[in-house]
């Protein structure tokens, strides 16, 4: 169960630290390019 707990929070960390970095790239402006593939990458995953 522990290894399970372990991934699991690895992947939370991962999707906040993705979108703590979408959200600067689009403060940022660098368009919607960036959000879109962002988009598609989580979407794929």
């Amino acid at each position: 169960m522990s290894s399970k707990n372990v991934i699991a929070i690895v992947v939370i960390v991962v999707v906040l630290a993705g979108g703590a970095v979408a959200l600067y790239r689009l403060d940022t402006g660098e368009g919607t390019r960036t959000s879109q593939s962002v988009s598609a990458k989580t979407a794929s995953d």
